[in-house]
Order: C-alpha cells, then structure tokens, then sequence
C-alpha cells in the first residue's frame, strides 16, 4: 500500500512537542515532551497527492510509526528525504 510512497514520497513533519500520557494507578498525567533547546524535531513521513470525491486536488500525509526511538535524526534527514540512494539505509532511518 505504502511501497510506492516509500520509494518516492518521503517528508519530514516537524514539531517542537508532542504530549503523552503517564498512567498511575488509576490517575493519568499529561506531559508535553520536548528539546531542552527548543529546536524543531521531525518525524518521518509520506506523502500523496489524489482525487477527492468533488474531483478536488488533495495533498495529505501520514506519520510513518513504528517501534522507534524518537524523532529522526538531524543527521538522518539528507538520507530519508533520498539524498542518499540506499533503499536499506531508508529502513533503518525510522528504525533509530
């Protein structure tokens, strides 16, 4: 479904925070998660262009989601947006 978007259609969605919940018992805390720096963070995504029912052009995205680590890499962004030419590389990228 995604091979195609994979090979040929890869973003950076960038955020400086995200929020996430910590379970305690049976209470829950929200906590907002970001760098100490303020720097901007990017996650890997894909993206698409297609027809809406009205025949409108739309342009969306999806986070690729995974068992990650976190953000991708400043280091990594050259690779996943395809700078780099090694399909593997790609993989391991969202994968960190």
């Amino acid at each position: 479904m995604f091979r195609d978007a994979f090979a040929r259609r890869r973003c950076l969605v960038p955020f400086d925070s995200f929020y996430e919940w910590k379970t305690e018992g049976r209470s829950k805390q929200l906590y907002a998660i970001a760098l100490a720096s303020g720097e901007p963070m990017g996650v890997a995504g894909l993206w698409e262009t297609w027809r809406s029912p009205a025949g409108e052009t739309v342009r969306s995205f999806a986070v690729v989601t995974t068992a990650s680590k976190g953000a991708v890499s400043p280091a990594a962004w050259a690779c996943w947006l395809g700078e780099e030419r090694y399909y593997e590389k790609r993989r391991e990228v969202v994968r960190q």
